[in-house]
């Protein structure tokens, strides 16, 4: 009898053995088919047996959560999206709920109620609680700084979160998470705290230790260009940029801008032809090619096809809604169409100047108190891209400083990858 309770207990841990290293296979296949092989399917059903054998596998719970967010279907009907997304929820607080003090789970789960849920209490909750348990988690004081800015608007307080990052010891970091946070940073410095010599600074040493990373060549470039007004400088960097990822639409259009200033228009519109070519469905390529056609090459009804094209794209892309009432209202004589869309633009921002002035004008014209005249010079005072910070200046609407640069008020691609990189909850096995 004890032989056999020996060998029924030898049995059973063999059975449990396989189990696992079944399970261990199965996780390192589901994650080679979702993140190299791309095959979304083949990983979802490997993630389903997985959780089968094992409900409470969480780096599975974690990962197939992933793959439901990032697989999202856009042409799907509501009900069906929202399904999904309870789905990836759920595994996430069963994640949560099984190792509460896990930061890697906390923090995916954080991103997806920031990015998917728009829960940013939420998200700024669990990031808070990562970092309570880390103190040294450089990529959750990177993306926690980034909802500070971004969503709170609190650029003081996002300053504080990247110099803390910042005096992190250099083991504590990668090259990757360092250009990340340098160059989150620089943003932030450009674009809310008006400190271009800091943003300066920290786009350099970005370039120190990613010397081809196009998305920080671009960012200092239009730093050069539009703060130091060093051209030479500026087109260098954008060269070099595009020399490293020759198809990066936002480097050709910030090129295109430049190239504009300096009345290089012919080399200006075969770019950003080049541009809309690469990426058709770029709201904001799109965009900048129609306000070429506009203000500078006068092809009117060219410009309108391609702002039509824009809000296919992006129903609620102010620039393209004021610019279009401006081609509608000026050239076109269509004040009714320019106010409604001056309105739209309005739904979008109601503190756009721009669209304000464009609507006022066209209920001015519209109510007898204005006479529609294509060379009225008050007609022409709201004639500016809506990516303007100041008033218009004379001789503005001569179509070069029409585009609007590309990638400096928000973040861009480095941090949105490092942020998607950094999701993945770890193999452990």
């Amino acid at each position: 009898g004890r032989i056999d309770e020996k060998e029924g207990r030898h049995e059973e841990e063999e059975s449990v053995s396989d189990k696992e290293e079944s399970l261990s296979t199965m996780c390192q296949r589901a994650q080679e088919l979702f993140e190299v092989a791309q095959d979304y399917d083949g990983a979802e059903v490997l993630y389903k047996r997985v959780l089968a054998l094992d409900p409470n596998h969480v780096d599975t719970l974690c990962n197939y959560a992933l793959l439901i967010e990032f697989t999202q279907d856009e042409h799907a009907d509501q009900k069906t999206a929202a399904a999904e997304l309870e789905h990836a929820e759920a595994l996430y607080r069963h994640a949560a709920f099984l190792e509460p003090n896990r930061t890697d789970v906390l923090y995916q789960h954080a991103l997806f109620l920031k990015n998917v849920r728009g829960d940013y209490d939420g998200a700024e909750q669990l990031m808070l609680r990562v970092l309570e348990l880390d103190p040294l988690d450089a990529t959750a004081m990177c993306n926690y700084a980034l909802l500070l800015h971004h969503v709170r608007k609190d650029a003081p307080a996002a300053q504080r979160i990247y110099q803390r990052a910042l005096a992190l010891p250099n083991h504590t970091l990668s090259d990757e998470e360092s250009v990340s946070l340098l160059y989150s940073y620089a943003s932030l410095c450009q674009t809310s705290l008006n400190d271009a010599e800091q943003a300066n600074e920290l786009f350099r040493a970005a370039l120190a230790l990613a010397p081809s990373d196009a998305t920080v060549l671009n960012s200092m470039a239009s730093l050069q260009h539009l703060h130091f007004n060093d051209t030479a400088q500026a087109e260098q960097l954008y060269q070099r940029a595009l020399e490293c990822e020759p198809e990066n639409v936002e480097v050709m259009s910030n090129y295109a801008l430049l190239l504009q200033h300096l009345k290089r228009h012919a080399q200006a519109y075969k770019l950003l032809r080049r541009a809309v070519k690469t990426a058709p469905d770029h709201p904001d390529t799109v965009c900048n090619l129609a306000q070429f056609e506009h203000k500078k090459r006068r092809r009117f009804a060219r410009a309108r096809t391609l702002y039509r094209n824009v809000l296919k794209l992006d129903r609620q892309h102010l620039r393209a809604l004021v610019n279009f009432g401006v081609l509608e209202g000026k050239q076109f004589a269509n004040v009714t169409k320019a106010q409604r869309l001056f309105e739209r633009a309005l739904d979008v921002d109601p503190d756009s100047r721009d669209a304000k002035e464009g609507y006022m004008h066209c209920k001015s014209i519209l109510s007898g108190a204005l006479i529609h005249d294509q060379d009225d010079a008050n007609f022409d005072r709201f004639v500016y891209s809506a990516s303007n910070t100041s008033p218009p200046q004379e001789g503005a609407l001569d179509g070069t400083g029409s585009l609007s640069p590309i990638g400096q008020a928000e973040v861009g691609t480095l941090a949105q990858t490092a942020e998607r990189d950094s999701r993945g909850a770890s193999q452990g096995e």
